[in-house]
């Protein structure tokens, strides 16, 4: 059998995406809390993979429930 030549591949690194008030847009730094840090909007979460809920939404943009 031949070898095979390998290719030079370029990994990228991949960063946690920041998630965002879904009021103001503003990036939260701590998601456990109940009020946006910049705009102080209440904020509801997902239950099932606690994320921010978009405003007025029923069901969650990330997981669906």
């Amino acid at each position: 059998m031949a070898k095979t030549v390998k290719k030079n591949t370029i990994v990228k690194k991949t960063t946690p995406a920041a998630h965002n008030c879904p009021y103001c847009n503003a990036e939260m730094k701590a998601l456990n809390l109940p009020v946006c840090q910049a705009c102080h909007a209440i904020i509801e979460y997902c239950p099932h993979c606690g994320l921010p809920l978009e405003k007025g939404a029923k069901t969650c943009t990330s997981c669906g429930h």
